[in-house]
């Protein structure tokens, strides 16, 4: 992409260059019902009649779309100004919706002036327009939300009102919501650690509020999240999201979502590594197209100019980066990509649910070769329904991750006699979130605890890793060790005079191929289509719309206590 073309243009010659009439087939997000895919359908078929590439510009066909869809949009609406997705009366879906609009209304501002002889065929749209997101600003200038990120979206799109209306509600509630601090930690990732998902959304809503509120220093937490998600990016342009607290921690994800922020800082700043990723996630066009609105709205130096990314650096290709907040350890070289993770939150709590906004993913490493993929390994106990171990990632010396897990299982005696109850009616509660009585196990002594103990000891090499399993217990127990291929992979025993007959696998897709050799005793069994053992959010991998994923499963079963290495080597050349 030369560097001296406007970004958005070149997405617009895109979109409606010849022999293209806008996106077809429509994407999800334009594909989809509801208010958040009606104001999505509002921007293109503006844009589509606004823009100078579209060969429907000025056409009667796309301002009869728009009288309908500003129409439907109202209708969308409740008298307290918010909207229903599967949260009923929520600011925060308001929000979602409002910010593709506010862009609309700000793209509409410069190319469609107030007054102007041009503005007669399609102005009632965009005063309906107007009305749905006055109403809904005054919603969420009162509203409340339920996530971290929400509380950023919701003021992103105030921030934006504010610049339009001049309304000081707005601008003050935005000040009482960062009066809180923006929630980025140490190693450059917001609380809710969702690198497909939720940062790109806190990232695009951080610069809608320095643009809105002139507060650039509001994009320094930008920056600091860009630098990190850098050292997310996987080959092909997919995104590493094994430490996230929500969704897309069971979800694979692409740098085509985090397209405007990558641009808009690149051009900001001239930084060639955030051009080169915004690059990158412009290969996904379709996807990406997504934030067209937004790119054309919110301009990085004048208001109204044309703008185009830096030239790109090099690939980021070649690095390693240790997140220790997330447990995440991060190694790239070239189409080698490794992830070594020990940041659940149930390492710390076993107990805690499987809920949005806690990091549960059980895969304690992934590794790659361009196309060839294991997209997890777990460690899978068959000890008293033990759910698979959350590993917590203790060091990182720069040559070896050293990873532990431990389980104690207790029998409960009989309560202290202080606390016994003539009618037995004793509170419901659980001893190692495991199962729930009603027997008050929090009052309970514990004997008999059985254990299992894991420790974990991964050293990278230049062509993949070896894992190094020492397991414990209180007596003999079986357990396993999950690894889940791409379902274009082939995957095979490794086969005669390979180094490693009968003791691994070979993966390969294409081109693309790596070994998996075991050292120890065991047997690899496939398990794919079998149960995974798992529940909830991580029993499969969805794609980036939710999707279950078909995967090939491979289990090497064994029994603790013992000693086990498995090594990843990619064919290299």
């Amino acid at each position: 992409m030369p560097k001296d073309k406007a970004i958005a243009g070149l997405m617009a010659e895109a979109l409606y260059g010849p022999g293209r009439e806008g996106l077809e087939p429509p994407p999800a997000y334009l594909n989809r019902e509801g208010p958040r895919a009606c104001a999505h359908r509002i921007a293109f078929a503006y844009l589509a009649w606004a823009l100078p590439e579209s060969p429907s510009r000025g056409g009667l066909g796309e301002v009869a779309r728009l009288d309908e869809l500003s129409r439907l949009i109202l209708a969308f609406q409740h008298e307290d100004g918010t909207v229903d997705s599967d949260n009923f009366h929520s600011p925060p879906d308001t929000a979602f919706v409002c910010d593709t609009l506010e862009a609309t209304l700000r793209i509409a501002s410069r190319t469609l002036p107030a007054g102007a002889p041009s503005r007669a065929p399609i102005g009632d749209a965009i005063d309906r327009i107007t009305l749905f997101c006055d109403r809904a600003a005054e919603a969420l200038a009162v509203g409340g939300v339920h996530t971290p990120n929400h509380r950023w979206v919701v003021c992103g799109v105030l921030a934006q009102a504010y610049r339009r209306t001049g309304k000081a509600a707005y601008r003050e509630r935005c000040l009482d919501w960062l009066g809180e601090g923006i929630d980025i930690d140490a190693d450059g990732q917001f609380s809710e650690r969702s690198s497909g998902i939720y940062s790109p959304v806190t990232c695009q809503s951080l610069i809608r509020m320095a643009d809105g509120l002139a507060k650039p220093e509001l994009l320094d937490a930008v920056r600091r999240n860009l630098e990190t998600a850098l050292k997310l990016i996987q080959p092909g342009g997919y995104v590493e999201t094994l430490a996230s607290r929500r969704q897309d921690q069971a979800q694979t994800a692409h740098l085509s979502r985090q397209v405007f922020p990558f641009a808009y800082m690149a051009a900001r700043d001239g930084d060639a590594r955030f051009a080169w990723a915004a690059r990158l996630g412009l290969e996904r066009l379709g996807e990406a197209m997504e934030c067209l609105p937004s790119l054309l709205a919110y301009c990085p130096g004048r208001e109204g100019e044309d703008w185009g990314l830096p030239e790109a650096s090099e690939p980021v290709t070649e690095y390693r980066a240790f997140l220790p907040s997330a447990g995440l350890l991060r190694i790239r070289s070239g189409e080698i990509d490794l992830s070594v993770y020990g940041g659940s939150d149930l390492a710390h709590d076993p107990r805690l649910p499987e809920s949005s906004g806690i990091a549960s993913n059980p895969a304690v490493l992934g590794f790659r070769n361009g196309k060839a993929v294991c997209r997890w390994l777990r460690l899978r106990p068959r000890y008293f329904d033990l759910p698979a171990a959350r590993f917590f990632l203790e060091s990182f010396d720069g040559e070896r991750a050293v990873l532990t897990w431990k389980r104690t299982v207790p029998y409960f005696a009989p309560l202290p006699r202080e606390w016994r109850k003539p009618d037995g009616d004793y509170e419901l509660s659980t001893g190692d979130g495991r199962f729930w009585s009603k027997m008050a196990f929090g009052d309970r002594p514990w004997i008999n605890g059985q254990s299992l103990e894991a420790r974990l000891a991964v050293s990278p090499s230049a062509a993949g890793c070896t894992a190094d399993f020492a397991l414990s217990a209180n007596a003999r127990a079986q357990a396993f060790l999950e690894l889940a291929f791409d379902a274009g992979c082939e995957v095979s025993m490794a086969p005669a005079g390979s180094g490693g007959e009968g003791r691994g696998l070979v993966v390969a897709s294409g081109s693309d191929s790596f070994r998996v050799l075991s050292e120890g005793e065991g047997l690899w069994v496939d398990i794919t289509g079998s149960p995974t053992g798992e529940a909830g959010r991580h029993a499969s991998l969805r794609d980036g719309e939710g999707a279950p994923m078909k995967l090939k499963r491979w289990a090497f079963e064994f029994e603790a206590p013992c000693r086990l290495a498995l090594s990843f080597e990619a064919r290299l050349g």
